[in-house]
């Protein structure tokens, strides 16, 4: 599993000079279970350009509601820190891979 982020201020740190992609989520979430794979693979395939991030909404609430996560699962893509844009809900590998590769070209901000 990877980084599992409680705290606004580790959180804002952590992402300051990277790419990164974000996914709130819960464990009692369905959608939430079935795009964690996807999400796991995203973060072996991107190591070395993008930190991917898992947040649980139950433990780290006062974060998701910062960036007012409505509905899980929720995607946010940052780029050094500045929120670029976001999914919501179930998303497909490619949709993400999609983002991704277009957030690490530039092409997407």
């Amino acid at each position: 599993k990877g980084d599992i982020i409680m705290d606004i201020n580790t959180f804002e740190a952590g992402l300051k000079n990277k790419i990164a992609m974000v996914n709130f989520g819960a464990s009692w979430c369905g959608p939430c279970r079935e795009i964690e794979p996807i999400i796991e693979d995203m973060r072996e395939k991107y190591r070395d350009r993008a930190h991917v991030v898992q947040v649980d909404i139950n433990t780290a609430s006062s974060l998701a509601n910062n960036y007012m996560v409505q509905s899980i699962p929720t995607l946010i893509f940052f780029d050094h820190g500045q929120e670029v844009t976001r999914l919501i809900g179930l998303q497909s590998r490619e949709t993400i891979e999609i983002k991704i590769n277009a957030l690490l070209t530039g092409a997407l901000q």
